[in-house]
């Protein structure tokens, strides 16, 4: 019953936190979206957590967890968005209120908190479809998973899907015939128990901002990207470097920073309506300024955390630091 008592309270908190937003940002119809989604999940959740909160696990009758499965899996597709919306309603808020920039701490903590716990009522909930073989993805249990965790996760193999995906999103977004090279140094069958999706997105994100430095930068033939790798006893580092020039060193603090990033963004307002509810099922190769510190959170939930090393003029050395045991941080 994890996630009849995890998830309300998790959606309570945010609800809270979105509450106490400068009412210029409260009154934004995409921060607003975002804040009736979440009444409405806490609204279908409080119900389970008050007519289940004296039962026992053997007790809930088949029945009912299917109709708590079918709460989650709608609650998961309502939510999907969210990250999107959130992100148009602060890039809205900031072009209006130019005083609230990438710079604002107070804003930058909220993002933090609300992100990782969005990362966290993820995971519960998937966790919960998976286990009990609901989600669209599986239907069946799955050797070497407990849930959505792999005991046994093959780094290299997940790093090359996406190498793969990262090559792939930019060809097709520059339409050029070939996008920079991945080379990779990496033993064959380093394993790791962690949450393969999480370690795609790191690796996915921070790959699409190298290939994304290089191309805009140089032209063919472009300087291959290196990931190389480093075991210890409790941790796994893995190194991704690129020769796409390094960030200009006034703007390498802000590289964390939610909203500030050097593209353009994707949407303009009047195009956020229509392509919004698109924009979490589409692979950008740029623009919200959400890449990194999303990674970061990421991994940060699951016990690690990504660092980056800037070289200008030469290029930038990120660092994925992963326990070898996935432990949730969630603060």
């Amino acid at each position: 019953m994890h996630a009849t008592v995890e998830l309300p309270t998790r959606l309570a908190h945010r609800l809270k936190d979105l509450s106490t937003l400068p009412e210029s940002v409260r009154h934004n119809d995409s921060v607003g979206r975002v804040k009736q989604w979440y009444e409405k999940s806490f609204g279908e959740l409080a119900v389970f957590a008050d007519l289940w909160k004296d039962k026992q696990s053997d007790a809930i009758t088949i029945q009912e967890w299917t109709k708590l499965t079918d709460v989650l899996k709608t609650i998961a597709k309502r939510h999907q968005p969210v990250a999107t919306t959130l992100a148009e309603g602060f890039h809205r808020h900031i072009a209006t209120h130019p005083e609230n920039d990438a710079r604002d701490d107070s804003l930058q903590e909220f993002l933090d908190r609300f992100h990782l716990s969005r990362i966290g009522m993820r995971t519960t909930s998937t966790q919960h479809l998976t286990l009990l073989g609901q989600t669209a993805a599986v239907t069946q249990r799955r050797d070497g998973y407990c849930g959505i965790i792999e005991h046994e996760m093959n780094i290299p193999q997940v790093l090359q899907k996406a190498a793969a995906d990262a090559r792939q999103v930019c060809v097709d977004y520059y339409g050029i015939s070939t996008a920079p090279q991945v080379q990779m140094d990496l033993p064959d069958n380093l394993a790791v128990t962690y949450i393969p999706g999480y370690l795609w997105h790191i690796a996915f994100e921070i790959l699409k901002n190298s290939m994304r430095a290089i191309v805009e930068t140089f032209e063919e033939p472009y300087a291959p990207i290196a990931i190389s790798l480093i075991d210890d006893a409790d941790n796994v580092v893995i190194k991704i470097s690129d020769q796409g020039g390094g960030i200009p060193a006034k703007q390498a603090d802000l590289v964390w920073r939610y909203m500030y990033t050097t593209a353009n963004s994707p949407y303009s307002p009047s195009e956020a309506e229509e392509q919004i509810e698109n924009a979490a099922e589409r692979a950008i190769m740029a623009g919200f300024g959400y890449g990194l510190p999303i990674s970061r959170l990421y991994a940060k939930f699951c016990g690690g955390t990504v660092t980056l090393q800037n070289h200008e003029s030469r290029g930038v050395d990120c660092m994925i630091i992963l326990p070898k045991v996935c432990k949730d941080q969630e603060a």
